[in-house]
Formats: C-alpha cells, structure tokens, sequence
C-alpha cells in the first residue's frame, strides 16, 4: 500500500478561491462544513488557519463537483 501525499495547509486565498468555485456565500459554506460564518471569514481574512479535517472537506467538496 501507498501513502498518500498529504496536502499542505489551505492559504487565506486558497479558502476565498474554493468558495467562489463552489458558488457559495460564506454563510452557505459555513452551514455545509458546519462551521459558524465568523469562522470562514477568518480562514479569509488570514486571521485563523484551516485545521487539516476542515482543509481535507473543502478540497474534496471542489473534487466532487468537477
């Protein structure tokens, strides 16, 4: 079996880049990964990293939707 290669930590860019592809608010965002809205405009704003769990979520929601 291969170990995967783990992804790095999600930049503030990289969470406003996802959203905007995923067409969502941030409040949209915030309900579907289950998080308060406060939170995602942190991870935005720079203010709050993405916790590795949260980071995983939002790369596998832009996959999905491809």
């Amino acid at each position: 079996m291969t170990k995967q290669k783990q992804a790095g930590p999600l930049a503030a860019a990289d969470v406003k880049k996802i959203r905007a592809k995923l067409k969502l608010t941030t409040a949209q965002l915030a309900e579907q990964i289950g998080v308060h809205v406060v939170t995602v405009r942190k991870w935005e704003a720079g203010l709050q990293r993405v916790g590795a769990a949260h980071a995983k979520l939002l790369r596998l929601m832009v996959t999905m939707q491809k």
